[in-house]
């Protein structure tokens, strides 16, 4: 049971973030209960692995380490002057819980299965829940928000925030790899995109995408700096 959770664990940590932003109150109140058992286990994992990090076996702190420790030290002091105190309180213990899995516990998922497995079990879950999602507008009535689609989500707008973030990530990897996969993938993130019609998650898409292609296929800075002026 712990090696199948540690296996899929990337898929884990990312579908209570998912479902919590859902509009179905039921599947919402299960993923915020998942998220904080998801994080803990997490944190757990990698106070029992000994803060393993970059194949070292002791624990080591980096100077982003401690500019994030600040940060989140003045986060958790605030509560104390905020108007919800314990609202404050939770997220403080939310982003703590949410660095030690992203900076430690992901870190060392990487340097056991890689960066390549770690991004598959993102982007594979991601692309399920996102074809569950245009398919939801055959079964759920109100998936479309004043001409907007946004499917089991409560707005329009969450869907472009996910995407923007991930979409990037599945067509690099798609050029990457040339994998059929991830091409699916692709055309499912550009899908939701469209129909949602958030237009600052298509510029940010359309400006990482610009990136990428500069790293893979221009290597000179002269080209590099041509091709991001036209494209801007």
């Amino acid at each position: 049971m712990r090696s199948f959770f540690w296996k899929h664990y990337p898929t884990l940590y990312m579908l209570p973030f998912v479902m919590a932003t859902t509009r179905i109150s039921q599947v919402a109140e299960i993923g915020e209960v998942l998220r904080w058992i998801v994080l803990m286990l997490g944190c757990l994992m990698a106070i029992d692995s000994g803060f393993k990090r970059a194949g070292w076996k002791r624990k080591f702190v980096t100077v982003a380490d401690i500019v994030i420790s600040l940060f989140l030290l003045l986060f958790l002091v605030s509560e104390f002057w905020t108007i919800q105190p314990w609202v404050s309180a939770q997220r403080a213990a939310s982003m703590i819980l949410l660095y030690g899995c992203s900076f430690w516990t992901l870190w060392e998922y990487c340097d056991r299965f890689s960066e390549k497995i770690l991004l598959q079990k993102f982007l594979y879950g991601l692309g399920i829940l996102f074809t569950i999602n245009l398919l939801s507008q055959f079964v759920i009535p109100g998936t479309w928000m004043v001409g907007r689609f946004r499917g089991i989500f409560v707005n329009p707008n969450n869907i472009g925030l996910i995407l923007s973030v991930v979409a990037p990530l599945a067509i690099g990897q798609w050029l990457s790899t040339r994998q059929k996969s991830y091409l699916a993938i692709v055309a499912v993130f550009l899908l939701n995109l469209l129909a949602c019609g958030s237009r600052g998650a298509l510029v940010g898409i359309s400006i990482a995408v610009v990136a990428i292609l500069i790293s893979l296929f221009f290597k000179r800075a002269s080209r590099a700096l041509f091709v991001s002026t036209a494209a801007v």
